[in-house]
């Protein structure tokens, strides 16, 4: 299974769980910064070893100050 398709049946399965903010801030994270790393993987292979490597990615940007640090704090 495609981890784009696993991310819409989760978000969802969220929706009416959380509130109408909460639910604004999970799509929105999603659509900026997980959906594009992580869209053209398979489930299966999203293992730790690719979360180390789309982490880093946020700290190389904060770094190059492409992105501020709350972004990735948050």
């Amino acid at each position: 299974m495609w981890f784009e398709l696993t991310w819409e049946r989760y978000l969802a399965y969220k929706r009416p769980r959380i509130s109408d903010g909460a639910y604004e801030n999970l799509e929105r994270d999603g659509r900026n910064h997980i959906v594009p790393f992580f869209a053209e993987r398979q489930l299966q292979a999203v293992d730790g070893t690719v979360v180390e490597r789309w982490m880093q990615k946020f700290a190389d940007d904060v770094e190059d100050e492409r992105i501020a640090p709350k972004t990735v704090n948050n």
